[in-house]
């Protein structure tokens, strides 16, 4: 039963030791004085049971630029990291080619992106390309025409990845599948622009 003990005792010194460097990095954070706004990344890995990593970091907005844009998936299988090098182990893998993503951060040739699910990493450049896909975030009608009076060809799945041909004020041209016809962009997730 001590030994229980010690381990529980240890793991919360650990985590205490883990809560200050986290306690510390915010109060930097809050002495900078010439960020208007700044948002605050923590993650927490648990990677085994003994094991987990902590990885504070910082998104600073209205700074004359937007660091957010899209992009999708290149290939077939593409390993998204915990941090911007290949030093840094796999946090998942997409296997879904033409993911469309958003590019939340950079740093040298790694991109910070975030899914539709909100899942976050870091993924190198070579697997990555412009966006011209969109999922649908609920289920949506395939349409001939870009109207809601246009004869309906086919229902879209909630998740389901929707190439674009083009975009025509609230409606896009899309395949998916063998089907090609117009959604409008209500409930998408990615860029149509």
């Amino acid at each position: 039963m001590h030994g229980v003990w010690t381990k529980a005792f240890q793991k919360y010194l650990n985590l205490s030791e883990k809560l200050e460097y986290v306690n510390n990095k915010i109060f930097e954070l809050d002495s900078v004085t010439e960020r208007e706004s700044l948002d605050i990344l923590v993650d927490v890995n648990v990677i085994n049971k003994d094991k987990i990593g902590l990885d504070v970091q910082y998104l600073v907005y209205q700074c004359g630029w937007s660091p957010v844009y899209d992009l999708r998936i290149k290939n077939k299988k593409v390993n998204v990291r915990y941090g911007p090098s290949f030093d840094y182990p796999i946090k998942y893998i997409y296997k879904k080619v033409q993911l469309p993503i958003k590019i939340i951060d950079k740093k040298e040739n790694f991109r910070r992106i975030l899914d539709h699910k909100n899942n976050s990493g870091w993924i190198h450049v070579s697997q990555l390309r412009k966006s011209k896909s969109l999922i649908a975030l609920k289920k949506k009608i395939l349409f001939k025409k870009p109207t809601k009076f246009s004869k309906p060809l086919a229902k879209i799945e909630k998740g389901r990845l929707l190439l674009v041909k083009k975009c025509e004020d609230n409606w896009c041209k899309i395949q998916t599948g063998e089907f090609i016809g117009w959604i409008n962009k209500e409930n998408i997730w990615g860029s149509v622009n």
